[in-house]
């Protein structure tokens, strides 16, 4: 394989991955009901979100969707009354809806 071959294979590649990329992002996107508010959450009811509570479980406590900051991955954001930020990851179940997502990890900093 030539050097130019081997160009095109390697631009065509990279296009297939991030035209990939966007539409898994928009197939999930497009049924989340995302706000665009940028609100505090209490810290002390992120200490009640645990791995295996759904997304629904989750915007029922801390009462707000929170900002999607994932790029391939479902991550929300929340910014904490304590100054800290907050990440929920969702884990998908198969189906198509984000309130039976189950959250497989958090992070707090």
């Amino acid at each position: 394989m030539n050097k130019f071959s081997r160009s095109i294979t390697i631009s065509i590649l990279i296009f297939l991955v991030s035209v990939s990329l966007i539409s898994c992002n928009s197939a999930y996107a497009s049924d989340l009901d995302l706000s665009t508010e940028t609100s505090l959450v209490d810290s002390k009811l992120m200490g009640q979100i645990t791995e295996g509570m759904t997304y629904k479980e989750v915007t029922e406590i801390l009462g707000t969707t929170g900002t999607d900051v994932g790029y391939g991955a479902i991550i929300f954001e929340y910014h904490l009354s304590d100054g800290k930020t907050a990440r929920i990851w969702l884990q998908k179940d198969g189906s198509n809806d984000v309130n039976k997502y189950c959250v497989d990890g958090i992070t707090i900093e």
